[in-house]
């Protein structure tokens, strides 16, 4: 029963208006990042792969998915390189900017 209360919604990732809202903005890799595919939203486009980032929130019991954009990749692949498994237990701090997205305005996370 105690391992249920530890699992979170599947489907569904960080998003800059939910760290937007929190008041402490740190996290730390949890596991080993992968790569998944999703669909493109241009039918005639190759399917996008996006890299996927599991975090623990600061005072968080529950393990979040984070999608990293490459801006974000890099300033991890400055602290703890390219392979994947040398992220797991980088802790960092995340930011959110206002960044026009295509012809929308998002709240975008980044690393501070």
């Amino acid at each position: 029963m105690e391992e249920s209360k530890n699992k979170a919604v599947e489907g569904f990732a960080l998003s800059g208006e939910e760290v937007e809202h929190l008041t402490d903005k740190h996290f730390t890799i949890a596991v080993e990042p992968y790569y998944k595919e999703f669909p493109s939203e241009d039918k005639d486009k190759a399917p996008d792969r996006k890299l996927v980032v599991n975090v623990m929130l600061a005072g968080a019991v529950l393990r979040v998915e984070w999608y990293a954009n490459k801006t974000s990749q890099k300033v991890i692949i400055a602290k703890c390189g390219r392979a994947l498994a040398d992220w797991v237990g980088y802790a960092g701090e995340f930011v959110v900017k206002d960044q026009l997205v295509g012809n929308t305005e998002r709240k975008v996370i980044y690393l501070k």
